[in-house]
């Protein structure tokens, strides 16, 4: 997936991201593939945002400040 290349540091590289998808089941047990980032696909994005947007949003009263 392409936003694990974006963030490829933060997974601790390459080889941080084989553990993850080994972690989650994505990789058989004792499989190293080579690891290769596609597009992203931003409309999957714009379709989840929109979702969000259309469903009714819960609010919170700020807590009241002390002293």
């Amino acid at each position: 997936p392409r936003l694990l290349g974006w963030y490829l540091g933060d997974f601790g590289g390459r080889a941080g991201i084989l553990r993850l998808l080994h972690g989650y089941g994505v990789i058989e047990p004792g499989r190293s593939p080579r690891i290769t980032f596609g597009t992203y696909d931003w409309t999957v994005a714009v379709e989840s945002a929109a979702g969000r947007l259309e469903s009714p949003v819960e609010t919170v009263a700020p807590t009241p400040r002390r002293g």
